[in-house]
């Protein structure tokens, strides 16, 4: 079915389809220069479920991006909008200050998601998105754009700890060093590193292409205990910061026995004692012996590291008798008993020529 309709320039023609189906409109148009144009339209009137006749609805923009509440630095900009009830190949063009600066077809019929980066230098803008279709123009709405120039931002590196990390201690206190670089100060010209849910805090001034080490002194648990570190590099009133968080835990040092042994020489009364052991940390080793009168003695006192595996020494008895020795192993820093042995035990007799030997089990 084809209507023939006669027009102004910016005048609308308003007509009432009874039936659905594809209409083809012939228009004429009078120009401002009192010239005609003549133009072809197709459009198609749907029934809807209620059984009311639908045309095509028209098209609507939405500009989501740029913000007119927002201020942009210069260089690249993201444009994202919607068009709702878009014929495919129709051409959409982002306008800034009345030029078009990008004019592309839909891609999809109907609802189209479009995003395009434009690059603009520092100055005020308006810009909108406008769509041809269907030999009309639609326009969203027109938003200013305040675009200033970029500012270089400072760039630092927090090297350590990680974020996440676990250190582990033997104490109930520990020295931590924090490490952390300034590649390119921009315009900071101090640097404040503060650890949360402590006192601990520092500020010094910086150079670009720099390390940086503090040392702080935290608590740890067996539990363990969570920190959040942060580095805020400033300038009077401005400032970027960086944080990540770790976990600081007190482990219980370890100390594994692989021999105790002990000899008894044939000269009489004197004892050589071994011990082959693993350690994990620094400790003092001491030596007992119980007499079979139940007295203890110290008999030899070591420190060691996690580098020692062998306690040797040898210790001289005034008198025979049966005897059995242990050892005890401290942690230097604590005081902690980390390890109390088993007793080995041992003899010292005196035969009836007067000499003295020995034999032991342990």
């Amino acid at each position: 079915m084809t209507h023939n309709y006669k027009k102004n320039k910016d005048k609308q023609i308003q007509n009432r389809f009874d039936e659905p189906g594809t209409y083809q409109i012939n228009a004429e148009i009078e120009t401002e220069n009192q010239e005609t144009i003549q133009e072809n339209i197709e459009i198609e009137i749907q029934e809807s479920e209620s059984g009311e006749i639908e045309a095509e609805q028209e098209p609507e923009l939405t500009l989501n991006k740029p913000s007119e509440t927002q201020t942009y630095s210069d260089g690249s900009i993201e444009f994202e909008f919607e068009v709702e009830n878009g014929v495919q190949g129709s051409e959409y063009q982002i306008i800034i200050d009345e030029s078009s600066e990008i004019a592309r077809m839909l891609p999809e019929e109907g609802e189209n998601q479009i995003t395009e980066e434009i690059t603009l230098s520092t100055g005020e803008y308006e810009t909108y998105i406008q769509l041809n279709q269907n030999g009309e123009t639609y326009k969203s709405e027109t938003i200013t754009l305040d675009v200033e120039e970029q500012i270089e931002q400072p760039e630092f590196t927090l090297d350590s700890p990680n974020d996440g990390e676990t250190i582990e201690t033997f104490d109930e206190e520990t020295d931590v060093e924090f490490e952390f670089t300034v590649e390119d100060r921009a315009w900071a010209e101090e640097a404040k590193i503060k650890i949360e849910q402590t006192q601990n805090q520092n500020t010094r001034l910086i150079s670009s292409d720099q390390k940086y080490i503090e040392d702080f002194n935290l608590e740890s648990s067996e539990e363990g205990i969570s920190y959040d570190w942060i580095v805020t590099l400033k300038h009077e009133d401005s400032q970027v910061s960086s944080e990540k968080s770790f976990n600081l835990i007190k482990e219980s040092p370890q100390f594994s026995i692989f021999e105790q042994s002990e000899e008894v020489r044939e000269n009489g009364y004197e004892v050589d004692f071994y011990l082959e052991f693993e350690a994990d940390s620094t400790s003092e080793i001491t030596a007992y012996y119980i007499d079979d009168q139940g007295q203890e003695e110290m008999m030899s006192s070591e420190y060691i590291d996690e580098d020692s595996s062998e306690f040797e020494f040898s210790h001289f008895f005034d008198s025979e008798g049966e005897y059995s020795w242990y050892i005890l192993v401290e942690d230097l820093e604590s005081g902690e008993v980390i390890k109390e042995s088993d007793t080995s035990s041992f003899e010292i007799t005196e035969e009836d020529d007067g000499d003295t030997i020995g034999g032991g089990d342990s």
